[in-house]
């Protein structure tokens, strides 16, 4: 696998294929349900509190999700790599 360069942060096999393999998909569902639960837990709990109004924006919400996983994902399993053997982390 190599680095494509993209801005979509994603990795590629030689042969130009993309990552959207079966367990991509079949991950993104559960992914979803997460993130939309975590929203409406929020909404009620926190920001009606604050006075703060959400728009409701799906293209942005799972622009969101799909964004975020794919920066998130390495980043934790590197943090995680980090901590199992015992290395310096650095949090700037």
């Amino acid at each position: 696998m190599r680095w494509c360069g993209c801005p979509a942060s994603c990795w590629r096999r030689r042969d130009g294929s993309g990552s959207w393999g079966p367990y991509t998909v079949a991950v993104l569902p559960l992914t979803l349900l997460v993130n939309a639960i975590l929203y409406r837990y929020q909404r009620r709990r926190v920001f009606n509190v604050l006075g703060l109004r959400v728009r409701r924006n799906a293209v942005g919400f799972v622009a969101f999700v799909l964004t975020y996983q794919m920066l998130m994902s390495p980043v934790s399993v590197a943090g995680y790599v980090q901590e199992l053997l015992g290395l310096r982390r650095r949090w700037k």
